[in-house]
């Protein structure tokens, strides 16, 4: 398979991508929403303007990382994909163990939508990592047992040759056809003779 030719779970991936940056972008409008129709008081030691705060946050980094990660899987980064992967841990850990401190129904229901995506995003993306991370060692090391000789010219695809002529050979100074050395004081006599036995 070419390197760089698409397949079903580079398409999967690219779907994935997008959907995740909908999603929390989604997301982080609804709960700032939320935030702002009081249903999150900013109370101090309070524990649901702590949720809020902390959905808050969570939304935003996630926002921020699936764009990462979308950006990753389009220009084909395997490390723009690693944050996405490892945050994406977190987040099924801290979202789960919200919804074990807190019975607070915004949260279950923004916290399961948020559990199901990634869940169900995180193996294709991370069979993507792998994809990704060894097609770019493979091209380091094909560029690393490349001799500079054996390079390809990247305009048409073709061995630098030696015999080419040199620079010097094929462009001249524009000066030198017009240079011409002046006659010697003999040719010029000879010249002038000639023409004077012409007439």
């Amino acid at each position: 398979m070419h390197p760089f030719q698409d397949d079903a779970l580079d398409r999967m991936g690219k779907v994935i991508g997008y959907t995740q940056v909908y999603l929390f972008t989604i997301l982080l409008m609804y709960v700032c929403y939320t935030f702002r129709t009081s249903a999150c008081t900013l109370q101090a030691d309070d524990p649901p303007s702590n949720v809020c705060l902390g959905t808050v946050a969570l939304t935003l980094t996630m926002l921020a990382i699936s764009v990462s990660l979308a950006v990753g899987i389009s220009l084909r980064h395997a490390y723009y994909l690693l944050p996405w992967l490892i945050m994406s841990v977190f987040t099924v850990i801290l979202i789960s163990a919200y919804l074990v401190m807190y019975g607070n129904l915004f949260l279950a229901v923004l916290g399961s939508l948020i559990l199901f995506m990634v869940m169900l995003s995180w193996y294709p993306s991370f069979r993507l990592y792998q994809r990704y991370r060894c097609e770019s060692r493979s091209e380091l090391n094909i560029r690393s047992t490349q001799s500079p000789l054996e390079e390809v010219s990247p305009l048409y695809g073709m061995l630098p040759s030696s015999s080419l002529p040199k620079y010097s050979d094929v462009v001249r100074d524009p000066l030198e056809a017009y240079t011409v050395e002046p006659p010697a004081y003999d040719e010029i006599i000879i010249m002038k003779g000639k023409s004077l036995v012409d007439t």
